[in-house]
Parts: structure tokens; C-alpha cells; sequence
């Protein structure tokens, strides 16, 4: 009696086939153009049924990515969850958003990174990151055997080291900047050791003049048009700083400036010259 073949091979279409029963009792035909291909299609759905996949689901990229993001904004800052949307809808979702999550495999995670690779280091992390997170929630819930973005890594350039100015720079900056809008804001770079962020958001209730101390507590940014004010970017942010006599003296000035030329005090430390606080994105121009 002639052996029964492992495969059936069809001349025709070029493939091998072979007929599953799943745990459901229903029949599932896997085709491959190889019988080694076709051996490891068999032990991967044998391997996601013990699992527990959900073998008949037709989630795409895009509506897990969505669900996902909904089920935990609600716990993200405003910047994080600007993050995962800009990786969503701007470089994840316009490649593989319309594959179903279990069709992906790692070329097709190569491929976004491979869209993206004119960003620097940092940016093309933060997608990867994202990437990983949505994969990883899938993996989780069954909907695929193991994530395809497991080996992914950003590439791009990594952003310079900046230098700080020398003391002859500092005293040329004071000099050149002396009697304008941005001299109030460069001392407090220079000599209070506060960043761009959170000399924007610093308020007149932060500053102890009496005894010479500045309490940081929040920073000021934008993102696209939307101003926000936040929290600092760490813990550690949340500092208190000594301000030096001319510091402190300036700052007096100013607050008295202020209160002579506004009908109403403004609670912001630095104003533009609409007397509005600035936003960070808008200080290279406002100072021009």
C-alpha cells in the first residue's frame, strides 16, 4: 500500500497544501510554494492555537493603534500623547495602517523605519517606541503569536552636544541685548540656570524676592498652535534656584515696569510685546 504523501501538491497553482483541523472543529487549508514553508505556516498555527490566537481576526494596524492610544491617554501628558499621535497618523498608520495586525511581519516594520529615516535619532525612538507598544499590546490580547517589530532599532543621527557660551560670549550677548525684550529673559538663562520652557511659563508668585529664590514648578511650550502650560519635563525639574542681586534687581524692575504700563498685572514674568506671556516656538522671531 503506497504511502500517503505528507503534502498535497497542486501542478497547477505551484503550491503545497496541507488541511488543519482546528480546535473549533473547523478545517483551515495552509498553502506554501515550499514544503519547509509550508512546515513552519503549520507549526506557527499550531503554536498561536496553544497560545490561545484568535485565528479569524481581521483587526487592522490602524483600528488596534487607535484603540489602543484611547485605552491610555487618559494617564499620558499633553507631550506624550502629542508623541503617539504625531508616530500614529504621520508614519505608522500612512504605510501598514490598512494590513491586518496578524498579516505584519518584520519587513513591513522596516519598511516605516525606512520612511522615517531622514529624522534624527531621537524622533525615529520615539516612533520605534510607539511601534513596539501597539505590537506588544497585540501580542497580549491574543491577536498574534509574537510581535514583528521585536529586533526594530532607530537609526538616524543623534542630536550634537551643545556648547555652552564662553564668559566673553556672555558678556557680548548682555551687551548687544542690553534695554530690549530679550534681556529679561537672557539673564534668567544666563544667570538663574532656567530653560527656555520655564522662563516662558515663570510666574510672579515663583519669585521670593525677599529671599532671593525662584521656585520652578512649571514650564510653558507649544505644540503646532496650542500653548500649554505643564509640568517640567522631570521630577527634577521641579527645583528652587538662588538668583543673584542683579538678577533679583532686575527682576524688580521689571514687575514694577509692569504694574505702571498694564491696567491689569499680568501673572507671567516675561512678556512679549503685546504684553502676553511667549510661547517657546515663537521666541526666535520675537526677539528679532
Amino acid at each position: 500500500m503506497a504511502k500517503r504523501p505528507e503534502f498535497y501538491y497542486d501542478p497547477k497553482t505551484g503550491y503545497y497544501r496541507k488541511r488543519l483541523k482546528l480546535r473549533d472543529g473547523t478545517y483551515k487549508d495552509v498553502r506554501a510554494r515550499s514544503k519547509e514553508e509550508l512546515r513552519k505556516k503549520l507549526y506557527d498555527l499550531e503554536t498561536a492555537q496553544r497560545m490561545g490566537i484568535v485565528l479569524d481576526d481581521k483587526t487592522t494596524v490602524a483600528e488596534l493603534a487607535s484603540q489602543w492610544y484611547n485605552n491610555r491617554k487618559n494617564k499620558w501628558s499633553y507631550s506624550r500623547k502629542s508623541d503617539y499621535v504625531n508616530a500614529i497618523n504621520v508614519h505608522i498608520c500612512p504605510v501598514i495602517g490598512g494590513l491586518l495586525v496578524k498579516e505584519v511581519k518584520p519587513e513591513h516594520c522596516q519598511m516605516v523605519l525606512s520612511q522615517m529615516a531622514h529624522l534624527s535619532n531621537s524622533m525615529q525612538s520615539k516612533i520605534v517606541t510607539t511601534l513596539k507598544q501597539i505590537f506588544d499590546c497585540a501580542e497580549e490580547n491574543g491577536l498574534i503569536f509574537r510581535s514583528p517589530c521585536g529586533k526594530l532599532k532607530a537609526a538616524g543621527a543623534k542630536s550634537k552636544e551643545k556648547v555652552p557660551l564662553t564668559p566673553e560670549q556672555c558678556k557680548a550677548l548682555l551687551e548687544a541685548t542690553k534695554g530690549t525684550r530679550a534681556y529679561v529673559f537672557i539673564m534668567l538663562g544666563l544667570y538663574a540656570g532656567l530653560r527656555r520652557e520655564e522662563i516662558c511659563g515663570l510666574k510672579w508668585e515663583s519669585v521670593d524676592f525677599e529671599r532671593r529664590l525662584i521656585h520652578i514648578k512649571e514650564a510653558r511650550t507649544a505644540f503646532g498652535a496650542t500653548i500649554v502650560q505643564k509640568e517640567t519635563k522631570t521630577r527634577s525639574s521641579v527645583r528652587t534656584l538662588y538668583i543673584p542681586d542683579d538678577v533679583t534687581l532686575l527682576l524688580q524692575k521689571e514687575q514694577e515696569r509692569q504694574a505702571w504700563r498694564l491696567e491689569e498685572p499680568s501673572e507671567f514674568v516675561v512678556l512679549d510685546r503685546r504684553n502676553q506671556p511667549y510661547s517657546p516656538n515663537a521666541l526666535s522671531l520675537a526677539f528679532t
